[in-house]
């Protein structure tokens, strides 16, 4: 690799890491040793399933990455990684394989975004919606919603009785 090419890779704000057909990791940027903790001579030659994967995940990986040498379709993978302190990550993955000049699979090439603190913020809302809903139908009060000119919108079943 080029002292570019270094440059460019490290300098992306996306996790970059290319594996051999093994599996084994060749390329580990900047950007994957500040999400996952693990620096780039902890993971050199090393398969990611083996170090980022919760458990569960492990075999589901492995499966994933022959399916992908072996042309299938499905090239992005969203999921949770295990950094090196044992932190849960949401990791959203895009895959695509380099060729040599003959055509056949040279590596692996395997980009990701960081999208925890979104997956948190979705969890966040989803729950609020759930506890607002919970409170607005449970209540014992009636409940309404209506537009400024008083259309009904919607209410709870106190107030559809009383």
């Amino acid at each position: 690799m080029s002292e570019l090419e270094g440059r460019l890779l490290n300098a992306a704000a996306t996790l970059i890491m290319v594996l051999d057909l093994q599996g084994r990791i060749l390329v580990w940027n900047r950007a994957c040793s500040e999400v996952t903790e693990y620096a780039h001579d902890e993971v050199l030659g090393r398969c990611p399933w083996d170090l980022l994967a919760i458990p569960e995940d492990i075999e589901g990986a492995k499966k994933a990455f022959h399916r992908l040498l072996a042309g299938e379709p499905g090239p992005h993978v969203e999921g949770y990684i295990v950094t090196k302190s044992g932190r849960r990550r949401w990791i959203t993955w895009s895959h695509d394989l380099t060729r040599r000049r003959d055509g056949a699979v040279e590596s692996v090439v395997a980009v990701g975004i960081d999208r925890t603190d979104a997956k948190q913020a979705e969890e966040a809302l989803r729950t609020s919606e759930e506890r607002y809903r919970l409170l607005f139908e449970r209540n014992v009060a009636g409940v309404f919603r209506s537009t400024l000119d008083g259309h009904l919108l919607d209410c709870n079943d106190a107030f559809a009785r009383g």
